[in-house]
């Protein structure tokens, strides 16, 4: 079959234009698109003192700070005098063999000056020790929302989400979407993964834009040590304006260790720096 000179262009043009829509999926599928960090860009400010000014806080003068949303504070939370970090204090976790409160801690974190926050960016900095058990998982502070009332008192968080930060077995991390009292259970918000370092100071720092009611623009944005590691765009976090970012999910532990296939062979210690949280 022979073709004609025009035929030849046509398709040649076409091969070159189906190669090129090729390379762009696969590209975007793989490399994550790079914006300036969270914390460049968001001013108003608020951080999770470990400090009362004249001295590291108690583990009850902690959990006096937290309140009734604490689990494993009072037992497996201390604040320490470390390098490395700015203030040079830290949350020093005992993350522990058993499930239940005995294992990590878990708290929330509700600033009261982040009411009806559409865009927040949290960061801190998480030490593993160098011989770190990931055993079958576990999970980092994360940010979380909430439905207010009309009023601006909180309301049954009915389709409240946690954006958390999770690591896995082989030491990776990702980011799950989890829905209110539902901690079994979670989406990937993405394929990607991301290394966890060990043995050093790992600064994490991460973004989340609520989409408008009807329009699927949210955003998660994930940073290790700078660098941009994952981007999800048109992310259909909520239906309704009356869910807002409330806080930090601040839950430092292992992920039912007593359950998972490879499990933590004694107790270790994790240490994280004073949170940051921005919004805009």
């Amino acid at each position: 079959m022979k073709f004609t000179k025009q035929e030849i262009i046509f398709n040649g043009a076409f091969a070159f234009m189906f190669a090129g829509l090729l390379v762009y999926m696969v590209r975007d599928s793989f490399v994550v698109e790079k914006v300036q960090r969270c914390s460049q860009r968001y001013l108003s400010s608020t951080e999770f003192s470990l400090d009362h000014g004249t001295g590291p806080l108690s583990p009850a003068q902690l959990v006096g700070t937290i309140g009734a949303t604490q689990r494993g504070v009072y037992n497996n939370a201390k604040v320490v005098r470390v390098r490395g970090v700015a203030g040079e204090r830290a949350l020093k976790v005992t993350l522990r063999r058993e499930d239940g409160d005995s294992n990590g801690i878990r708290f929330q974190w509700s600033p009261r000056s982040l009411e009806k926050t559409n865009s927040a960016c949290l960061s801190y900095s998480i030490y593993l020790p160098k011989k770190f058990e990931f055993a079958g998982g576990g999970f980092l502070p994360s940010l979380y929302t909430g439905m207010v009332s009309q009023n601006g008192e909180p309301t049954v968080e009915d389709g409240a989400i946690t954006k958390r930060i999770v690591w896995r077995n082989d030491g990776s991390g990702t980011v799950i979407v989890q829905q209110r009292d539902d901690e079994t259970k979670g989406k990937y918000l993405d394929a990607k993964r991301f290394n966890l370092p060990t043995g050093r100071w790992v600064a994490i720092e991460h973004e989340m834009i609520l989409n408008a009611p009807g329009e699927r623009d949210g955003v998660a944005r994930v940073w290790i040590d700078g660098k941009q590691v994952l981007s999800k765009d048109r992310v259909n976090w909520r239906k309704s304006d009356k869910l807002v970012i409330k806080g930090v999910q601040a839950d430092v532990g292992y992920d039912n260790p007593r359950r998972a296939v490879k499990r933590p062979t004694k107790d270790t210690s994790v240490y994280i720096s004073p949170m940051l949280l921005r919004w805009q």
